[in-house]
């Protein structure tokens, strides 16, 4: 894949837009993917990954000769983790590229602004983000949301035998959402939420916040940040001089790591590719075991793999998806991603109408883990975790 033209569509190479493939190579039209994702701001680290493993797909898809002849060009642009640049560079993706399915990120903020152009335009969007209100044309290639959280509400309860607890969230749909439900089962376990915070996802300094989660003394620290707010947060916890655990939200990888050095008393959620090879479910194991064998001839460091999994296993079940309908957009494509089961490296997914999630019945294989040096060690696993509980 290469930073390039497409001389058949007029591909003007951009440092914010690769093409895949080239239209001289392929008998058929291409496949126009678009891409709003942040390159720069808070959520680059996560989505730089995304990027890497679409592109990474891609690649291969493209060299087997594309899907049904299709060759694959992805369109990326920055929103700079920002929701209103995100309309803005969708806008652009769409009326500049023609694009017909879009791949993006973790702003669920961006996610839900343009789901109602898209709509109107009949482009599907794979989101490794929370899904809009009304995601009729939305499908989720990320973790399903309400795992981590409760994965990490039971931990505390069953393992730190925690009684009052301090929530920590973004201020978007997807922190919002998630404090929500976090509170819910604290309180059907028996604990109290003592402090609930939400903060700007652009935050840069949180001591004021952590000075005063530190007075309402809880047992432990449950956060769904995002990005580098979970380093701000770090830093903050040990400025203050807080002793209690700190609960982390999955993030890539590289992140954490940060994290943890600044606040030591941390563990985290750890997402398949990240506990590696300690996978109790078999086909996720296998999934995780082809794509880092592929992963490694890149020379990559493995340490980034978190969020480029997510890209990876979007463009699959894109492919099997463009496979079913026979077309490569519009109504059939939305069509055939409800009907789209694919073993991912994070998930089975299997989407239907009335889940786009296509994980409210698939095994769950999130866990909770610490470092121990540069290891990832897992201390929890909830195989059984019901979400109705």
């Amino acid at each position: 894949m290469t930073v390039a033209t497409r001389t058949a569509k007029g591909c003007v190479a951009a440092a914010l837009m690769v093409c895949a493939g080239t239209a001289a190579a392929a008998d058929k039209e291409p496949i126009e993917i678009g891409m709003a994702v942040a390159l720069t701001g808070y959520l680059a680290s996560f989505d730089g990954q995304l990027v890497d493993g679409v592109k990474l797909r891609a690649d291969s898809v493209n060299a087997a000769g594309g899907i049904d002849g299709h060759k694959l060009d992805i369109h990326i642009l920055d929103d700079a983790s920002n929701a209103t640049t995100g309309v803005t560079v969708t806008n652009q993706l769409l009326n500049q590229f023609n694009v017909s399915v879009m791949i993006n990120g973790l702003s669920s903020a961006q996610n839900a602004a343009i789901e109602p152009i898209l709509e109107r335009a009949k482009v599907p969007q794979l989101d490794g983000s929370v899904l809009p209100p009304n995601p009729k044309w939305a499908f989720d290639i990320n973790l399903l949301d309400e795992r981590p959280d409760a994965l990490e509400v039971d931990y505390a309860a069953e393992k730190l035998h925690a009684k009052i607890i301090a929530l920590v969230y973004s201020q978007t749909p997807y922190g919002q959402n998630a404090a929500k439900f976090m509170r819910a089962r604290a309180e059907k376990l028996g604990m109290r939420v003592v402090y609930s915070q939400a903060v700007e996802p652009s935050v840069t300094d949180m001591s004021a916040q952590m000075a005063a989660l530190k007075a309402a003394s809880p047992d432990v620290v449950i956060d769904k940040l995002t990005g580098s707010t979970h380093i701000v947060e770090g830093k903050a916890a040990a400025t203050v001089g807080l002793r209690v655990p700190l609960i982390l939200d999955p993030d890539d990888l590289p992140t954490i790591q940060k994290t943890v050095e600044a606040y030591p008393n941390s563990v985290f959620v750890a997402t398949p590719p990240m506990a590696y090879p300690h996978i109790a479910d078999p086909a996720t194991k296998e999934a995780c075991a082809a794509f880092i064998a592929t992963y490694q001839k890149t020379g990559r460091s493995m340490a980034a793999i978190t969020g480029t999994t997510v890209g990876w296993d979007g463009v699959r079940i894109l492919a099997k998806a463009i496979e079913s309908a026979g077309t490569t957009g519009g109504d059939k494509l939305r069509d055939a991603l409800e009907q789209t089961t694919v073993q991912g490296c994070n998930s089975l997914y299997k989407y239907s109408a009335a889940d786009h999630y296509g994980q409210n019945e698939v095994p769950n294989e999130v866990q909770i883990a610490r470092m121990n040096g540069g290891d990832v060690e897992i201390v929890y696993n909830e195989p059984g975790l019901k979400l109705a509980e």
